[in-house]
């Protein structure tokens, strides 16, 4: 005997569904469907990078550490369009309304390490660094916002604040950021470990209303 955890949920008019094969209940004496419906797999991708994502949902801490080894999972073990996970993402985050997307970086809560550390060797996933893990799962997000993914490198976002100075002083030769506080130092800690800029964007509001430079970074995986 056995059990198999399920998870169900009510369809909506726009719920976007895949046909998969039952498991063989016959031995069982039960007569299985031609087919299942279950939810299809961007849509499956974006409400689990939704529901990691969010910040203390209902106050709490956020326990959906396992929803990023399922993502990771499928990326390796399917093949799906991930232009259909980003409109996908777009839809359910705007009408979730909790927090803003696009998310070019996801920085992991801290009670996570342990935990994902564990899920990983339960899954048989192929590394426990939650390091590594981490890095895999900001390239894809990555990925989704358009960036051009090379295999055997890994990819990660970070925000660096514009130079703002009087309009009176010659600003030739400034460099375009900010190059002190938190952001700047971690944009330097990551150069230090091997990282090295792919591609530069402009977004013109931050999360804090004000304008900033989008960073996409990148490097060999280590094991390449």
């Amino acid at each position: 005997m056995g059990t198999i955890p399920v998870d169900l949920a009510p369809a909506t008019p726009d719920s976007e569904t895949d046909a998969v094969s039952p498991i063989a209940l016959m031995e069982l004496g039960l007569a299985p469907p031609r087919s299942v419906p279950c939810l299809a797999i961007p849509a499956q991708i974006a409400q689990k990078i939704h529901a990691l994502t969010e910040p203390e949902p209902h106050g709490r801490p956020n326990p959906r550490a396992r929803d990023v080894l399922d993502v990771l999972l499928l990326l390796q073990r399917v093949e799906f369009d991930h232009t259909a996970v980003r409109a996908t993402c777009e839809r359910v985050f705007a009408e979730c309304a909790t927090h803003p997307w696009p998310i070019y970086a996801f920085d992991f809560p801290p009670a996570w390490r342990g935990i994902l550390t564990q899920l990983a060797r339960e899954v048989r996933y192929d590394t426990d660094d939650v390091s590594v893990i981490e890095t895999r799962f900001n390239s894809y997000l990555a990925q989704l916002q358009g960036a051009a993914i090379v295999p055997n490198y890994e990819y990660r976002f970070i925000a660096l604040n514009y130079f703002i100075t009087n309009s009176t002083v010659d600003t030739t030769l400034t460099p375009p950021v900010t190059e002190g506080g938190v952001r700047y130092d971690h944009f330097q800690s990551y150069l230090k470990a091997g990282w090295r800029v792919h591609s530069i964007m402009d977004r013109a509001h931050g999360a804090g209303g004000e304008p900033e430079l989008l960073v996409l970074l990148e490097r060999p995986q280590p094991d390449s």
